[in-house]
């Protein structure tokens, strides 16, 4: 059982905290979040190919509490690739390339096209395109603040593109599909 791994080494820089346990320690319990970790690849797959020895169902996971279901990645067995095998073919490649590479190469090249030269999309905060204000956490929950702001900017009421929107559903509908 390690006491030293705190949440917050977990949260800012868990690559150190992971190479780490790796040469040291490859299975590890850790205190501070409740979880036993694995770090070597081999191990994961052990762990995953003995559903037997290592059951999904676990009801302490904050999942379960989190979306109120018994979700997907916590179901074993039949049950879970009933489950899985049902949403599979969402995810084929010709869905892919039909559905949802058109929506993501348009924001892709919005974004780009918006970019002066020499700027990439790592630098700075999201912002209006009009106005150019900082968007704040309020402005940003995904579909949330569009219905609230009634699909305009609250700080100069331009309108938003309505394309940000049905990305910001497509991505929610697959989130929900991957959880239910």
């Amino acid at each position: 059982m390690d006491e030293q791994i705190t949440i917050q080494q977990l949260t800012l820089d868990p690559y150190t905290v992971y190479k780490r346990l790796r040469a040291e320690a490859p299975v590890l319990r850790v205190k501070a979040v409740g979880r036993t970790l694995l770090t070597k690849a081999a191990d994961t797959k052990y762990v995953k190919d003995n559903p037997v020895l290592f059951s999904s169902n676990d009801p302490n996971t904050p999942m379960q509490r989190a979306f109120r279901a018994h979700t997907l990645m916590r179901k074993d067995g039949a049950e879970h690739a009933a489950e899985r095998g049902a949403m599979a073919p969402a995810f084929t490649a010709r869905n892919i390339k039909q559905c949802w590479e058109p929506i993501y190469t348009r924001i892709a090249e919005d974004y780009v096209g918006r970019l002066p030269r020499g700027e990439t999309l790592i630098f700075g905060r999201s912002h209006c395109d009009v106005c150019q204000r900082s968007l704040g956490m309020a402005d940003l929950v995904p579909v949330l603040s569009f219905i609230i702001s009634r699909g305009r900017c609250r700080y100069c009421a331009a309108p938003i593109k309505l394309h940000l929107l049905l990305v910001e559903l497509a991505s929610l509908a697959m989130a929900l599909s991957l959880c239910a």
